[in-house]
């Protein structure tokens, strides 16, 4: 069919194509990082190196010992929409890999220089390929131990005005590292190493467990500030870390989730666990939190959006309740410092930051006025009394008690006075 001459709407040149289907998916230098490692864990890789020279858009690399990729799949591995992860549609329904639209590479490599050499576990070739703003060059002989090596430099060079929108070196580093942190974390059986112009800034061996490579990440101080979270229903498992309210911050980039051993952005997954702490935590202050979400592959769909970061539940609101009752089972132990045990001896605090709360491993006495005083001074009652604080919070003369010396008071989280009233708090 001809085109009239005043058609307006035409097709675009493939590179044009490209271009913009690359500036969907790799948004920043992070995002270039973030495809890249997910290759490498895919590929079953047990140490994962990343190298960044000046900045992380100017070149970085990542290095694996995965099962490699052979010669005659280097240009395939470059092209649109391929990969070895799914096979037909049906896929989509029970993604289990990371990586399996077919698109990160080549997104990569259109909007950059790249280079991939690779050698298979089961061969004694390695080959090598290169690409420049989506023009893939020929297969070459390489040098290299099994696995995979990626190289990412100039990023967005043939993209000017999305370069120009990048934030400073430092904030991309920053975002790169964390990038870096997040797979460490979802995947404590790896060894990770990050690089910088040849200086090691990150160094984690194989842990043995979630908890061990967190405390390697944010050190001990951080040991005592855990608190364990562990839970099953409605055919969801949730477990991980959340931390107690000294550790909480505004915003969430505290948090980490992870849905499937994927890592995702949910704003509404957070909320559940904000909710799950109940009046714990002040406004405008989001709790500390490390959390893996597992459900039937079928039950989450991860095919949202091309960076991979946004999942949709089947059941949306089973999948909140779980997690918020999963974190309160978690924080439901956390006390004031000052409650006295059964046996009126002070319950052992906990070492957290600040040191706050315990764990009540005996039914509490609700007098803790004396254990107050060890902690505020012995003029808390008088000043408390003077203030009037006691006795405003009774209805009438004849629920005042006896003595207003006596009262219990008690200060919760450093932020709020309690005392009792024969109807509660």
């Amino acid at each position: 069919m001809r085109e009239a001459p005043g058609t307006k709407i035409r097709r675009l040149d493939a590179s044009v194509v490209a271009r913009i289907a690359a500036g969907e998916m790799i948004t920043r230098p992070a995002s270039a990082l973030k495809e890249v490692i997910e290759n490498a864990v895919d590929a079953g890789s047990r140490s994962i190196e990343i190298a960044i020279e000046e900045a992380l858009d100017h070149r970085f690399s990542v290095s694996d010992d995965g099962e490699g990729i052979g010669g005659d799949d280097l240009p395939l591995a470059l092209e649109r929409h391929t990969t070895s992860k799914i096979s037909a549609e049906s896929d989509l329904l029970a993604v289990r890999s990371l990586g399996f639209r077919g698109e990160a590479l080549a997104s990569i490599a259109a909007v950059s220089r790249v280079e991939i050499t690779s050698r298979r576990r089961d061969s004694n070739e390695a080959w090598k390929i290169s690409a420049a703003g989506g023009e893939v060059g020929p297969i070459e002989a390489a040098a290299r131990a099994p696995g995979t090596t990626v190289v990412v430099q100039d990023l967005f060079y043939n993209t000017p005005v999305r370069k120009r929108f990048l934030k400073p070196p430092r904030t991309e580093l920053r975002l790169g590292r964390e990038t870096v942190l997040a797979f460490a974390t979802c995947f404590p059986s790896l060894s990770w190493r990050l690089r910088q112009d040849g200086k090691t800034i990150l160094d984690l061996p194989a842990a043995s467990d979630l908890k061990a490579r967190l405390l390697a990440i944010h050190g001990r101080r951080l040991r005592d500030g855990l608190l364990e979270v562990s839970y099953q229903g409605g055919g969801i498992e949730v477990s991980g870390f959340v931390g107690v309210p000294d550790l909480a911050k505004p915003g969430m980039r505290h948090q980490m989730l992870f849905v499937n051993d994927r890592w995702v952005v949910s704003p509404w997954l957070s909320s559940a666990i904000r909710h799950g702490f109940g009046d714990l935590l002040p406004a405008q202050r989001n709790p500390w939190a490390v959390l893996f979400l597992r459900l039937p592959p079928e039950a989450v769909d991860v095919n949202v959006h091309p960076s991979k970061r946004e999942v949709r539940f089947l059941d949306e609101r089973t999948v909140f309740g779980v997690v918020r009752t999963a974190v309160q089972k978690a924080v439901v132990g956390l006390v004031p410092r000052f409650f006295s045990g059964a046996s009126g001896a002070a319950l052992q605090v906990a070492q957290s930051p600040q040191g706050q709360y315990v764990h009540p491993k005996a039914e509490l006495n609700v007098d803790g006025t004396e254990i107050a005083e060890t902690v505020y001074g012995s003029g808390l009652k008088q000043s408390v009394s003077q203030a009037g604080l006691v006795g405003d919070l009774f209805e009438n003369e004849q629920e005042k008690p006896a003595s207003r010396a006596a009262a219990s008071v008690w200060q919760l989280h450093n932020r709020y006075v309690l005392a009792q009233t024969r109807k509660g708090l």
